[in-house]
């Protein structure tokens, strides 16, 4: 253990459980600040991923999330819901940055491999498809999007609770309140199973499926609730097909995560066309919708973690429902269109390999 890399982290970690102590004596007029208070944990389990690695930087963040719970609990004003809330998001932060710091090891151990087998005059045939660690973001990047991706949520479940409790507002408010806690706790569960698939994926349990079913069942998953427009389902799905082999829990996720992906292209609404396909023993999911397209500079990249486009984004939808798809033996790619939008198709066998 690299006890040298442990000082920084203790001392940012005093300095943190300092600020959820003095966040019970800051008065509420001053939101900004107390609610900026907590922040502080970000820095020992960001600098724990970085120089000890990931479990030290899970260890960071469980305890982080203890502490404060039981620090800022200590007053009697402090809302039991938000104060979950950032503890899990610390708890993630640490996984994801953990993550991150195990990906770009692989990575550079991968490249000082290839420089002794091959040399430096070889190295781009050793990397045919370029740099990996290019594909891994700075660690503040990945660390400002992903508390930008968690923090509003947790602040409108918050504040709307906090509203809540006010006897002074209607009955029409009080429903408001409650549809914002629901949408951004939905919001929440989503990205956290991402997080959870993306740094412990699991293998599939494979079993007998209706596609038809699934894709119902990822339609209703990305349905009303989850975007503000109108969207339009359409399925065209052949019948009889035959039952596709696979975990139906995780390909759901794999369909919501592709349609999330097509809404967040179709700000203004539109429609999803879903159309399953079998030929070969394989079974192919494609999903076209008529947003505003994927750039070219950009499409080799849709797939990499933490790679985004959207403000606030997190950049592991896609990526997650790759994962999913590969470990089913299969995979995910970009289609051509005739026109306007995007296609996406992800191939699955009928009888996919074992897990390992």
């Amino acid at each position: 253990m690299n006890l040298k890399g442990w000082p920084p982290v203790i001392g940012l970690f005093g300095l943190a459980l300092l600020g959820s102590v003095v966040q019970n004596s800051v008065p509420h007029e001053h939101g900004v600040w107390r609610d900026a208070l907590p922040s502080l944990y970000y820095l020992p389990i960001v600098i724990a991923a970085i120089n000890l690695g990931a479990r030290a930087a899970a260890a960071v963040a469980l305890s982080a999330a203890v502490l404060h719970v039981i620090a800022s609990g200590l007053s009697t004003d402090n809302q039991w819901t938000r104060l979950l809330m950032e503890a899990m998001l610390f708890i993630c932060v640490g996984l994801v940055t953990g993550k991150a710091s195990q990906l770009h090891e692989a990575a550079v151990h991968t490249r000082r491999s290839a420089i002794q087998l091959h040399g430096d005059d070889s190295l781009e045939r050793a990397f045919p498809t370029g740099d990996s660690v290019r594909q891994i973001p700075a660690f503040g990047q990945i660390v400002a999007s992903f508390v930008h991706r968690f923090r509003t949520p947790v602040a409108s479940i918050g504040g709307a609770s906090w509203l809540l409790e006010d006897p002074r507002i209607s009955e029409a408010e009080h429903t408001e309140f409650v549809k914002v806690i629901r949408r951004e706790t939905h919001h929440l569960e989503r990205a956290l199973a991402d997080v959870q698939e993306f740094t412990q994926p699991r293998k599939p349990r494979i079993r007998p499926v209706d596609i038809s079913g699934v894709l119902d069942q990822a339609i209703q998953l990305t349905g009303p609730g989850d975007h503000k427009n109108v969207i339009m389902f359409k399925k065209d799905v052949p019948a009889p097909l035959p039952v596709l082999n696979c975990d139906p829990e995780l390909v759901t996720k794999m369909l919501v995560n592709m349609a999330v992906n097509a809404i967040q292209a179709m700000p203004e609404g539109g429609q999803l066309i879903w159309t399953v396909r079998v030929d070969d023993g394989r079974m192919t999911i494609s999903l076209r919708d008529f947003g505003r397209g994927i750039l070219p500079s950009i499409a080799p990249r849709i797939f990499d973690p933490f790679f985004t486009t959207r403000e606030g984004g997190l950049g592991l939808g896609l990526t997650v429902a790759s994962q999913i798809a590969l470990a089913h033996g299969g995979n995910i790619s970009l289609g051509e269109c005739a026109d306007k939008g995007t296609c996406m198709a992800a191939v699955l066998p009928l009888h996919p390999p074992a897990p390992l």
